[in-house]
């Protein structure tokens, strides 16, 4: 049976093998997008094993978007800020707006350059779930050539749109369907622009691995199931009302930018975007390379 796990596997194995790595001078960055729940964290962590084993004479390095997340002081700054503004897309972390930009930009350049560098590590246990970086003696210390990075994000390659083309998105929604009108039209035009400082991440994307599912509404159902497993573990955790309202603040973000990126993957050249279809199972529907 044809899983997601399978075919990245395939469809990296491939890449890799044509790669010329010698006479290369920086490493392939792969990009991986996915809903939060769609299994994209359990398909990087095994798709780094498989590769690992595979390849065994090249150095594999992951990390995560939600590595790079604000400190925590930072992030407090931030949503203080926010709740003034009445602006909830920065209530909290996890939307575009909320990491360090300019941290990531530092990881990257090292590692092109080959230089030694510290990835971090971000605890979300800390603070009370309010989530920190964790210290530096804690961080991924990366010595020497890397050959192929694998970098996790739910927004990942997602483009910002031209504000003529927001506003009618948003004006046009059903608010019975969207979430979109539960936020001020202004503040989804400042993550818009924020969004683009991303694009000097995903510009260093060679290969791009996405997750597409049949709706973005299985994001409800799939941070229902992780609570309720939650809860049989530990007895606590959110209620359904107010896992919705978790998601809520994440809709926008997927209603105005995904379809775009599941049209035909990230980067434009052919070939190298791998697209997993998948259902309310997570089961695999059918695979693309654009």
């Amino acid at each position: 049976m044809e899983t997601p796990l399978t075919k990245a596997v395939a469809f990296l194995s491939d890449v890799l093998r044509k790669h010329d790595f010698d006479a290369s001078e920086q490493p392939l960055i792969v990009g991986v997008n996915g809903p939060q729940g769609s299994g994209k964290s359990y398909l990087c962590e095994h798709l780094l094993g498989e590769m690992s084993n595979k390849f065994p004479d090249l150095k594999f390095v992951q990390f995560l978007m939600d590595d790079l997340y604000l400190r925590h002081e930072e992030q407090s700054q931030l949503t203080a800020k926010s709740i003034l503004e009445d602006n909830k897309l920065l209530q909290g972390r996890g939307l575009p707006g909320t990491h360090d930009i300019d941290l990531a930009l530092e990881i990257f350049d090292k590692l092109n350059k080959r230089e030694p560098v510290q990835i971090p590590f971000y605890d979300k246990s800390l603070f009370g779930g309010e989530g920190d970086r964790s210290p530096k003696d804690q961080w991924n210390t990366v010595n020497g050539k890397v050959d192929v990075l694998i970098f996790e994000g739910w927004f990942n390659g997602f483009l910002p749109i031209p504000n003529d083309n927001l506003r009618l998105k948003y004006l046009s929604s059903d608010v019975d369907y969207s979430v979109l009108k539960k936020h001020r039209l202004y503040h989804l035009e400042e993550m818009n622009e924020t969004l683009e400082q991303y694009q000097k991440i995903w510009s260093m994307f060679n290969y791009f691995i996405y997750i597409k599912t049949e709706s973005v509404q299985d994001v409800y159902v799939w941070r229902l199931e992780q609570e309720h497993n939650l809860k049989k573990i530990t007895g606590t955790g959110m209620t359904d009302d107010q896992v919705k309202e978790f998601i809520d603040r994440y809709m926008p973000v997927y209603e105005v930018y995904c379809e775009k990126l599941c049209e035909k993957g990230y980067i434009q050249e052919k070939g190298h975007n791998l697209e997993l279809f998948i259902d309310i199972k997570r089961n695999l529907i059918s695979s693309q390379i654009h």
